[in-house]
């Protein structure tokens, strides 16, 4: 009876959805020379801040930081770039 009660709990509380240990990973990946602008410098650092995140900064192509990304196994990414002004 005893096991049936612990095993009935578990359940219950597994079927509410109370959060695990682990907790959502967040990152933020930007390019250097776009951190390097104060006004997407604090765009990023607020994403960072708001979320507990991780910031990823890349020198050249966003593909340097795929190895970062894949290691730190993170659960959500956010890519910043400036907006195209072309056209």
């Amino acid at each position: 009876m005893k096991n049936a009660i612990i095993f009935l709990t578990g359940l219950l509380i597994f079927s509410l959805g109370i959060p695990a240990a682990h907790a959502e990973s967040y990152a933020v990946v930007i390019n250097k020379e776009t951190y390097n602008d104060a006004a997407w410098k604090a765009v990023a650092d607020e994403l960072v801040k708001k979320h507990d995140g991780q910031l990823i900064v890349y020198e050249k192509s966003l593909w340097e930081s795929g190895l970062e990304l894949a290691a730190r196994r993170l659960d959500f990414a956010c890519f910043v770039f400036k907006p195209d002004v072309d056209g």
